[in-house]
């Protein structure tokens, strides 16, 4: 029996480009997989988190990440990170919840097992 995949994708900066890489590396890995054999949760801290604006959502990421979330993604925002873009939860898409603080998260994860991926 293969053990479930463990994955944290790390997104830091508002970068469309790696934002969309992100996406399609974890389609792929769940692709490969299935959403059965993987937990897989994205952090987005800094800037990066402009990128879950609902208001700046195009109708195709937003789909993405529901899809996503479909497939037991787990989207988290770092709190501190909203605060210093000037942004608060309510401004964030309903497919992702909220941990204080990134960093201290992506080492928790790190320390349980999880595989570190920054696209």
């Amino acid at each position: 029996m293969v053990e479930k995949f463990r994955v944290v994708f790390h997104i830091s900066s508002y970068n469309i480009e790696a934002f969309n890489r992100m996406l399609s590396n974890i389609y792929n890995l769940l692709n490969d997989v299935g959403h059965n054999n993987a937990d897989i949760i994205v952090i987005a801290n800094g800037s990066a988190v402009n990128h879950f604006v609902k208001s700046s959502l195009s109708e195709s990421t937003s789909r993405r990440l529901r899809r996503l979330r479909e497939r037991r993604v787990k989207f988290y925002i770092c709190r501190n990170s909203l605060k210093n873009q000037g942004l608060k939860e309510e401004d964030i898409d309903d497919t992702c919840n909220f941990i204080d603080v990134g960093i201290t998260e992506l080492i928790r994860l790190q320390y349980k097992g999880y595989a570190y991926i920054k696209p």
